[in-house]
């Protein structure tokens, strides 16, 4: 989703069935807080890249990623990481980085689950160790994260650390193909 997984209570009644349209099938409840993380990211995208008339503004984003991963976006904890990463914005913090990577990854976040597979596939901040890499991958492709996607898919089409299967490199490629198509017919 736009606002990314967010950190929720489970254990209130009231709020979960909230949530419950008739049959007792989930339906999305938008609350306050979500449109608020959703405003962040972006405008932290505004500022990172300087879309949409914005200048480029590195610190900008750190702060619009730092308030929504605050407010609970697992997303905005790995785009935030990112930044530390390739200290845009931040002095470089490797460590940092692989922490914010490790919280978003462990709540289930594709993005934070992505970039673990980068680190892990080049041993940058941490031991190189393709298995891992495999399995971040793995799991950001599965969340439906596309560039982890083509990287599955490069895997699968090369041999990397899995056997050479050109079906299974074209079932990862093309997800992150048909986005691409997608978005150009948009403009």
């Amino acid at each position: 989703s736009a606002e990314g997984r967010t950190r929720r209570p489970q254990d209130d009644d009231s709020a979960r069935d909230a949530g419950r349209g008739g049959g007792g099938k989930p339906v999305l409840v938008q609350t306050a807080r979500d449109r608020e993380i959703r405003e962040l990211l972006r405008n932290a995208e505004r500022y990172r890249y300087g879309v949409s008339g914005s200048k480029v503004d590195y610190k900008g984003a750190l702060e619009a990623y730092s308030a929504a991963s605050q407010l609970g976006s697992f997303q905005a904890t790995a785009l935030l990481g990112e930044l530390y990463k390739h200290g845009l914005g931040v002095k470089r913090d490797l460590a940092k980085a692989v922490s914010l990577f490790k919280e978003s990854a462990d709540a289930g976040d594709p993005t934070g689950q992505r970039n673990l597979g980068v680190l892990y596939a080049t041993g940058v901040g941490v031991k190189e160790d393709q298995a891992l890499a495999l399995l971040h991958y793995h799991f950001a492709s599965v969340g439906g994260d596309h560039m982890a996607q083509l990287a599955m898919g490069y895997r699968h089409m090369h041999g990397i650390n899995v056997p050479k299967n050109c079906q299974a490199a074209v079932a990862f490629y093309k997800p992150a193909v048909d986005a691409v198509a997608h978005d150009v017919q948009q403009f």
